[in-house]
């Protein structure tokens, strides 16, 4: 959890880790999925679990939380192995009028997942925003970015092809997402493939 945000926020992210409960809320007794999720801000490196396992105790006990470590709180439980407490954390952080740039990594992770309900609450809650920082976020991270892309249209490929109205790849909600809220262009895959070529040259 400590290299899941920036050094200045280390304090607040040891008290809320420190308050959060020990005890599993799967059928499992591990806390803590052991692939990591990394990604560039602002020059620095952070890296969070791709899942949790903790059980989420935000709305019983944490209201002495300060503002900035309820979003930290947020942020960790955005990454819960629950579709619905995923989205229910993710709805907090992205209803905040402003959006701090530190929350941009875990906002992009659920993008590229699978629960489409999820998809629709991000785009919903971004489509009318400014979002100039998030898209510089995802151009610092440009190949993460494409390849949580890609992973995105590979589960709308193998949960709802098959489907017609809303489903079909032109309206899926997590190709909109992608392209309109996240700044999105195919050119983005030609630059990374020109890079590579440069590098093996």
């Amino acid at each position: 959890m400590i290299k899941g945000f920036p050094k200045h926020l280390l304090d607040d992210v040891n008290y809320v880790k420190q308050s959060i409960l020990t005890r599993t809320s799967a059928s499992n007794l591990a806390l803590i999925n052991e692939k990591k999720c990394s990604y560039l801000v602002k020059g620095d490196i952070i890296s969070f679990p791709y899942r949790i396992y903790y059980q989420d105790v935000f709305d019983n006990g944490t209201g002495r939380f300060s503002p900035t470590q309820q979003l930290i709180y947020h942020c960790i439980f955005s990454r819960h192995h629950s579709g619905f407490t995923r989205q229910k954390h993710i709805d907090a952080i992205l209803l905040l009028d402003e959006i701090p740039y530190w929350t941009f990594p875990y906002i992009l992770k659920v993008c590229d997942e699978y629960v489409v309900e999820v998809l629709e609450s991000v785009y919903t809650n971004l489509y009318q925003r400014n979002n100039a920082e998030l898209k510089l976020f995802c151009i610092e991270n440009i190949e993460l970015f494409c390849l949580s892309y890609a992973r995105m249209i590979s589960y709308w490929n193998e949960f709802y092809r098959c489907r017609n109205g809303s489903y079909l790849y032109k309206n899926y909600i997590g190709k909109k997402l992608f392209h309109d809220c996240l700044g999105y262009t195919r050119s983005m895959n030609k630059l990374i493939a020109s890079r590579k070529k440069e590098i093996t040259a």
